[in-house]
């Protein structure tokens, strides 16, 4: 398996940010932290990202594909990939790129799931399993 998590982060109970997980690897690393001053270069809303991990996610994205890994992930299509940003060019090269033995695991905001298809088009949605809440427990 292949592709990028992006789990939260918090400090003294708050939410602060989302670090960069590479699922092929396992390392971690800063992804966006929250920040006070929302003029700040690289700042979307109130978070700015780092941009030496925004391009490791996407090669770690491209590099699952392009390897043929059974299963790549991307942790998660938001506002800011409908916007053309974040993991939107990626995603673009999976859904182009990804052989037919190859899973696509595509994490999505809820309320953007409907407009997925339609903000990136490809085939490969008609084959779409959709898993969510209530979770199956594991017990």
């Amino acid at each position: 398996m292949g592709g990028i998590a992006a789990p939260a982060v918090f400090e003294d109970g708050r939410h602060v940010g989302y670090d960069l997980l590479d699922l092929r690897c396992g390392s971690r690393q800063l992804l966006v932290r929250a920040v006070a001053d929302h003029a700040v270069v690289r700042s979307v809303d109130a978070y700015r990202f780092d941009g030496g991990a925004v391009s490791a996610g996407h090669a770690a994205i491209t590099a699952a594909v392009r390897d043929g890994l059974d299963a790549i992930a991307i942790d998660e299509i938001g506002p800011l990939e409908f916007r053309g940003h974040g993991w939107a060019p990626a995603l673009e090269f999976a859904l182009r790129e990804c052989g037919p033995d190859q899973e696509l695991i595509v994490i999505v905001r809820s309320s953007l799931l409907p407009r997925l298809p339609e903000r990136f088009p490809s085939p490969k949605w008609a084959a779409v399993n959709r898993i969510s809440p209530p979770w199956p427990s594991c017990a």
